[in-house]
């Protein structure tokens, strides 16, 4: 039946996504390390990744690396999203 949720929105976050990750992100969320948390804000603020890179002297690799982890952290699946949640949970 189309609209009907089968699963009480309480009991979502304990059912892992299709990659087997936890979508409470509310308590994963301190699990970011001050780099990642760094990376986001700059990244919210419009930097490029390589603009990232320059001013936390990571490599452009190293920093997609650190979003990639704030990704799975958070139950994200692209920056965008990561970024979008990282603001929106005021952790950035």
């Amino acid at each position: 039946m189309p609209g009907r949720e089968w699963l009480a929105r309480d009991r979502r976050s304990a059912v892992p996504d299709r990659r087997g990750h936890h979508r409470d992100r509310s308590s994963s969320a301190h699990d970011l390390s001050d780099e990642e948390r760094t990376i986001l804000a700059l990244l919210a603020d419009g930097l490029t990744f390589g603009q990232v890179a320059s001013r936390a002297g990571l490599s452009e690799r190293t920093v997609r690396r650190r979003i990639e982890n704030a990704g799975r952290v958070l139950g994200t699946r692209t920056t965008i999203e990561a970024v979008a949640v990282a603001v929106r949970c005021s952790l950035v």
